[in-house]
């Protein structure tokens, strides 16, 4: 019974899915990666101790309401608070350490299981929405870290406080504020504990290139993918179902694509390639219904409704979430 209801919560995730916003986000934005000159988010320890109750309140559960937190121990939200708060607190916001944030990241804030890690450039929603689906892999929006602290400011001040709700930012070029080192910081943790196989999704028709070597994963994340953890790097390079035919993008064999693969073999990583997998575009259509690769899905001439696209995906996230 639990398992049927983790499936309808994945159904129920697919119909509010249209509402989520654009399909593609670099990093950068505010919602994972701060730049903004605004101040801390307000009651932010209120709000970081309301979510951490809330994320291992659930995974001690294991109730269908909890379907999209990946199973780990519980988390002392008292001391993650705590050891977060002394990572930044007091200091200057542009001038955060890159290493301050470990004590707080060690506690397996950034846990993933097994064959579950994915990693992305270019494609949030993208991939949040194949990992909340399917249950079978685990961005690091959700793992603990992620999970508190996503969407929210911070940083410091030298002041009675020690927090600046005023401005954090913006930064000299090569400093970076608080949160922005932080989730650096988070992303080099959550690939260097990836073990099994890993996944990336990566944008086809990013400008730079889909493999952008400036991004979060090229700079943070592919360098701290640890080679006797992790056996093989699957690379899925998706183009959006929205994207005009006049736009040329990337595919398995595209420049930027080439010299990932040529990274991935100088660490010794096994790794492959495929371009717009089917799950992939099923994730867009449940948004883009009228989408032209939408509907070349369809089996008749009459183009693909979004209630048939639902029903579709329904079927697919159970069938292939399965657990024998």
């Amino acid at each position: 019974m639990v398992v049927i209801l983790r499936k309808l919560n994945s159904v129920i995730f697919l119909l509010i899915l249209p509402f989520i916003g654009n399909f593609y986000e670099v990093r950068g934005h505010i919602v994972r990666r701060s730049t903004s000159p605004q101040g801390t988010t307000k009651f932010l320890s209120k709000i970081f101790s309301g979510r951490c109750n809330d994320y291992s309140d659930c995974t001690l559960a294991h109730t269908s309401q909890c379907n999209t937190y990946p199973s780990r121990s519980q988390t002392n939200c008292t001391d993650a608070l705590n050891e977060f708060l002394e990572a930044f607190a007091f200091k200057d916001p542009c001038k955060v350490p890159e290493d301050a944030y470990d004590g707080f990241l060690n506690k397996s804030m950034v846990h993933s299981e097994p064959n579950e890690t994915l990693l992305w450039s270019g494609t949030k929603n993208i991939a949040i929405n194949i990992a909340t689906i399917t249950d079978r892999y685990t961005t690091i929006e959700r793992t603990a870290a992620g999970y508190i602290l996503n969407g929210l400011r911070w940083c410091g001040e030298n002041g009675s406080s020690g927090i600046n709700y005023g401005s954090c930012g913006p930064c000299e070029e090569g400093q970076y504020d608080a949160s922005t080192q932080f989730w650096r910081s988070a992303s080099r943790h959550f690939a260097a504990q990836a073990r099994g196989f890993v996944s990336v999704v990566l944008n086809s028709t990013r400008n730079g290139g889909a493999f952008n070597e400036t991004s979060i994963f090229a700079s943070q994340e592919l360098p701290n993918i640890n080679v006797t953890l992790v056996s093989h790097v699957y690379i899925h390079v998706v183009r959006s179902v929205t994207t005009p035919d006049n736009i040329t993008g990337e595919d398995c064999d595209g420049a930027s694509i080439m010299k990932l693969k040529a990274r991935l073999t100088d660490k010794g990583l096994n790794h492959s390639c495929s371009f717009n997998d089917r799950e992939f575009i099923l994730v867009q259509c449940v948004q883009y219904p009228d989408a032209a690769p939408c509907q070349m899905l369809s089996s008749s001439p009459v183009a693909l409704k979004r209630s048939n696209i639902l029903f579709i995906l329904s079927l697919f996230t159970l069938l292939i979430n399965v657990k024998l």
